[in-house]
């Protein structure tokens, strides 16, 4: 904080200027820069910016020649964002698409483009919701691809007619190479306070593999049983 004086053109000035701010007290006039604190990221911030920097990285380690299958699979997989007609993918959005379910999983990423036509990746998964907390199932992936992931959200439902439109989404927890009977996820209480009978939740899942593209997502309700 500084003192400042004031010219016979400038006798009083106060409010802020950017993170300037002026005001009076007994001293005469001070002037002080505003402080922001900092917000702290969450774990699941932190996990996601770490897949997010490892997929940058992978991508700068790419031989040209596996570069280049991204650039060639891009001009073949198109949007209809934009104006009249299709447009490309980046190719680097391909391969963060691609890439980002392995990072967040710890697998070895995929270097090479999927050839074109491309197949789904496959999915298929509920969750159940009890009292007692979650549990889930899932199968993914095609037979002989060397990763599947299987990544679930989850979101309370604020009541029937609005569902959870303002609600949003939380990663619970990210599953590999696995397929089993019902399993408990204690992860889940690390997001939300243990269900009520009956209440309403929607889920997510998100199918990776590592021989197919693009990702699949599957969406579905439940309600809290005993």
């Amino acid at each position: 904080m500084a003192k400042i004086s004031t010219g016979a053109l400038i006798t009083d000035i106060t409010g802020s200027l950017g993170p300037v701010v002026f005001r009076g007290s007994d001293l005469g006039k001070q002037v002080y820069i505003k402080t922001y604190r900092k917000k702290e990221a969450t774990d699941q911030q932190i996990i996601v910016r770490r897949a997010v920097a490892r997929v940058r990285w992978n991508w700068s380690l790419l031989l040209e020649s596996d570069r280049q299958s991204w650039f060639q699979l891009a001009a073949y997989v198109r949007t209809n964002k934009g104006f009249n007609g299709q447009y490309p993918r980046r190719a680097y959005s391909l391969f963060h698409e691609m890439n980002f379910w392995p990072a967040m999983a710890g697998v070895d990423p995929v270097l090479t483009a999927p050839s074109w036509p491309l197949q789904k990746s496959q999915i298929g998964g509920v969750t159940h919701l009890t009292t007692a907390g979650m549990f889930i199932w899932y199968a993914a992936g095609w037979p002989g691809a060397a990763h599947a992931t299987a990544a679930f959200f989850m979101r309370p439902c604020l009541n029937v007619a609005q569902k959870s439109k303002f609600v949003p989404w939380k990663l619970i927890i990210t599953k590999v190479d696995s397929v089993g009977v019902f399993e408990y996820v204690p992860e889940y209480e690390n997001f939300f306070k243990l269900p009520y009978l009956q209440q309403l939740y929607q889920y997510k899942i998100v199918g990776w593999d590592s021989l197919s593209f693009p990702n699949v997502y599957e969406t579905g309700e439940t309600r809290v049983q005993t």
